[in-house]
């Protein structure tokens, strides 16, 4: 009976978190868990940085997501912990009620901060748009074309085909209508204008079409058809489509000066090319 009766005594202490081993169970069970949760966090931020191998958010985003969302797990375990043990429930309190009023504090300081962080998370999680994808946002400029090149927590920013960079908050993108260009496909149509001499117009046109054609960035050739005429020249749009929003620039320039030497090269006369 004795022996029953130590052994029931040492069960019941195990499960009362007011004895020590009991707080020392707990403790153990408390650890095991926010271990295995801060691995799934971990995990979740690796399946969300990379997909297949491409790259969806921002990976800086996503490390200090998880980094935060970790500390986040430890402090609730440790105040839940301080909080069951009775020694220790004092301190659990004050440091939930420490937590609290932190909180308030620091939201007040900072609206601004927290409404683009919370508008970054949110941008994140349902990913209107992705790292590369070309959208359309509204400035103070008036709208902007770019390919997406960061999406932090406070701020998205874009890589315009002049090569300026657009730093837009994210509470402001997360409030607008945004247009993604290369939702359901990254191939971009471009048009590249030339100017030739309206005498060499067909012969002009067929040589452009072929360096188009060459290009491995250009996915397919639309056509070339004239958009002005004047009693000597005529105006083409070389039109193809780029295989990719980010290569659109680079396409750009390499069909105006490959179309530039390829005219030459045949005898044939280019008065401009690009945009006026």
């Amino acid at each position: 009976m004795n022996s029953q009766g130590d052994f029931a005594t040492f069960i019941s202490g195990l499960l009362n978190p007011a004895t020590v081993q009991g707080a020392l169970l707990l403790g153990a069970v408390i650890f095991a868990v926010t271990w295995g949760v801060t691995r799934a966090i971990r995990a979740l931020g690796r399946a969300a940085s990379n997909d297949g191998g491409r790259l969806t958010v921002d990976r800086t985003s996503v490390t200090f997501l998880q980094q935060f969302a970790q500390v986040m797990v430890w402090l609730i375990a440790i105040a839940f912990f301080a909080h069951a043990v009775p020694q220790l429930r004092s301190l659990g309190t004050a440091l939930l009620a420490g937590v609290s009023i932190a909180s308030v504090v620091i939201g007040l300081a900072a609206q601004s901060t927290l409404s683009n962080f919370i508008a970054g998370i949110s941008l994140l999680l349902y990913r209107p748009f992705r790292v590369q994808d070309r959208i359309q946002v509204n400035a103070p400029t008036g709208v902007e074309t770019g390919v997406v090149e960061a999406v932090t927590l406070g701020y998205t920013v874009l890589r315009t085909l002049d090569r300026r960079r657009v730093v837009v908050p994210n509470a402001l993108i997360a409030n607008q209508v945004t247009v993604n260009l290369t939702h359901t496909s990254k191939r971009v149509l471009i048009s590249v204008p030339f100017t030739v001499p309206l005498d060499q117009l067909e012969s002009a046109r067929e040589l452009l079409l072929q360096v188009a054609a060459a290009h491995p960035h250009c996915e397919s050739v639309i056509d070339c058809p004239v958009t002005a005429l004047s009693w000597d020249t005529a105006r083409l749009a070389l039109r193809v489509w780029c295989r990719e929003a980010i290569l659109t620039t680079s396409l750009e320039w390499a069909l105006i000066e490959q179309g530039q030497q390829a005219l030459e090269g045949a005898g044939l006369n280019l008065l401009s090319a690009g945009p006026r």
